[in-house]
């Protein structure tokens, strides 16, 4: 409706973008709102934006990391339309759009080494100063049943291993990394000590006078990655897109060129658009760097 997809776009199977059966979905709506049909179109668009930004502040502004010092690296078929607006929601200035986008996941899954995982609940509650149980013996029983599990190549040089942690009485845990040989040595007690370090570090407290529950461990036996440079197409074919204002297909942009916005980049597997005060540059690699204009 805001015309961010062009009118008659290919979306696949056969389907294509049209506008106006759109503007009339959103007129509807608005009317019911008593809103415009763009101001409520525009509102939609903001609350999906809300809700990723809340969810990139999960994972940054709640570990204490400011997200304005990182660059947004935008994947998926509709990545790219969201880039300029989640970033200026964030605070961001510089966005990256790497190649084929739309298929960055589906790469990711050929690409992704070989995986079996083997988890056991335990529960086993370690009273301050007490005798502990044989995590270790656990760990190596884990270790064979991922391996004996898998049937797609992993190693035995290749495994990790989780174990987690809570307060008795909590209802969430915190995971750590465990390497055997120092789980061997330390024993449980030797992990219950760090959780108490680990807690009070991400939470601003401990208890070393409470029990701790090891509430489960994990053995991931993994295999050697593919290499898929071989197997990524050199060429892809490219939707027939009607010829409109403000609308380019990405390989008509050359290595080093400059595009400033408002402008909707349009490919095979995703579409980017790149709003107003955005300027887009070309990089060496076929990259898209956008960056929010001073």
């Amino acid at each position: 409706a805001l015309g961010h997809l062009p009118d008659g776009y290919p979306l696949g199977d056969g389907l294509v973008a049209q506008r106006q059966p759109a503007l009339d979905a959103v007129a509807h709506l608005a009317r019911q709102a008593s809103m415009q049909p763009d101001d409520l179109a525009r509102g939609v668009l903001r609350v999906a934006e809300l809700n990723m930004a809340r969810a990139v502040h999960r994972v940054t502004l709640q570990r204490g990391k400011d997200p304005r010092g990182y660059t947004l690296v935008p994947f998926g078929g509709a990545g790219g339309l969201h880039a300029c607006g989640l970033a200026d929601q964030l605070g961001i200035k510089a966005v990256r759009v790497p190649v084929h986008p739309g298929l960055l996941s589906a790469v990711g899954m050929l690409a992704a080494p070989p995986l079996s995982v083997a988890t056991r609940s335990l529960h086993w509650t370690i009273p301050p100063g007490k005798s502990e149980p044989d995590l270790s013996g656990v760990l190596k029983s884990l270790a064979n049943e991922a391996l004996a599990g898998n049937a797609a190549g992993c190693s035995e040089s290749w495994i990790d291993y989780e174990v987690a942690f809570r307060y008795a009485g909590q209802s969430h845990e915190m995971v750590f990394d465990v390497d055997e040989a120092v789980t061997t040595e330390r024993g449980v007690s030797g992990f219950a000590a760090y959780f108490h370090c680990q807690h009070h570090a991400r939470f601003g407290f401990s208890d070393p006078g409470r029990a701790v529950e090891l509430v489960w461990a994990r053995a991931w036996a993994r295999g050697e990655a593919l290499d898929v440079k071989a197997t990524q197409a050199a060429e892809l074919s490219k939707p027939s897109v009607p010829a409109q204002q403000n609308v380019i297909d990405r390989s008509a942009l050359a290595p080093e060129e400059r595009r400033h916005g408002p402008l909707t980049v349009t490919e095979y597997s995703a579409t980017t658009l790149v709003h107003e005060g955005w300027t887009l540059t070309v990089e060496a690699d076929g990259t898209l760097r956008l960056e929010r204009d001073e």
